[in-house]
């Protein structure tokens, strides 16, 4: 697969995860995650092995970074009780996972 490929996996990995927790990104967070999966992604090979380490690692982190984010809606969705009760994990909740695992790859520089 090619990097693009490889970025649109683990935006779905992602994705899939948060599903299966019962959540579902948001628009602005899945843009976001897009964004910086393809910046990331730019480190591996043209082309991508599907059972390439790099590639493992990734998708592993893309699990984490979505247990983070859901972990994070207590605390960034506190005062607004509108967006507790809807599953969505969003910029906000993204923003506060980045700031505690990075430098989590392929989410940070």
């Amino acid at each position: 697969m090619n990097r693009t490929q490889a970025a649109a996996l683990i935006v779905g990995t992602a994705a899939m995860h948060a599903v299966k927790r019962g959540h579902y990104l948001g628009h602005g967070a899945s843009n976001s995650l897009a964004e910086l999966t393809r910046r990331g992604v730019r480190r591996l090979p043209t082309s991508v092995d599907t059972d390439d380490p790099k590639l493992a690692e990734a998708l592993r982190n893309a699990t984490k970074l979505v247990d983070a984010m859901i972990a994070a809606r207590a605390t960034v969705y506190a005062n607004n009780a509108a967006l507790l009760a809807d599953p969505v994990i969003g910029e906000q909740t993204l923003g506060e996972a980045l700031h505690k695992l990075c430098p989590i790859w392929p989410f940070c520089r």
